[in-house]
């Protein structure tokens, strides 16, 4: 085994630590692996102290890069505009989306919906992520310990969620959440 891989398990912790969640600790771990294997090994007095000070480089890095991140605080003027309910419950939708897309996954996020904001049950929700009623009550689950831990995940792009706002917006006034949800599926398979 060599020295990363004997030290994989700190180094995740370490990173977990500084980052606060796991996928970002992943993602900084695996960017340090690739920077380990184009090292100099023999430049190397200690691999543990070396590795453990890149990963912490590598974790600063992340957090400085989600700073400067710049973060929409309100909805694109066209996508307030068009909404019947005002720009008001548009800005909300919007939040409420925003929060979705950064700590779920996909299927998460359309068995949270339509479990939890709009009342369908788990069998009706089985067929549109294509699993048992049983792993859709385990997704429902999941996807409530997220949004009450509220860590980051993921890192949608402005037009990501200027997207979904829009699709979940025209599917909540035409009342076709079914088909929403199906659509998103597709869209991020």
């Amino acid at each position: 085994m060599d020295d990363f891989e004997s030290h994989r398990e700190a180094l995740l912790a370490l990173a977990r630590s500084i980052l606060g969640n796991a996928a970002d600790a992943q993602d900084v771990v695996q960017e340090s692996w690739l920077r380990w294997h184009r090292v100099d090994k023999a430049t190397v007095e200690n691999s543990r102290a070396y590795l453990h000070r890149l990963v912490t480089h590598q974790a600063i890095d992340q957090l400085r890069r989600a700073r400067s991140r710049p973060e929409p605080t309100e909805l694109p003027v066209d996508l307030a505009e068009s909404d019947s309910g005002g720009p008001e419950l548009a800005e909300a939708v919007a939040a409420a989306v925003r929060v979705l897309l950064e700590t779920l996954d996909r299927n998460e996020r359309v068995v949270f919906l339509l479990h939890e904001v709009f009342g369908y049950s788990h069998a009706e929700i089985a067929p549109v992520v294509a699993r048992s009623e049983r792993a859709v009550q385990q997704l429902a689950y999941r996807a409530r310990q997220r949004i009450r831990a509220g860590r980051r995940r993921y890192h949608p792009t402005i037009a990501e969620h200027r997207t979904t706002t829009r699709r979940f917006l025209l599917a909540t006034e035409s009342g076709d959440l079914l088909t929403y949800a199906n659509s998103c599926d597709r869209a991020h398979r």
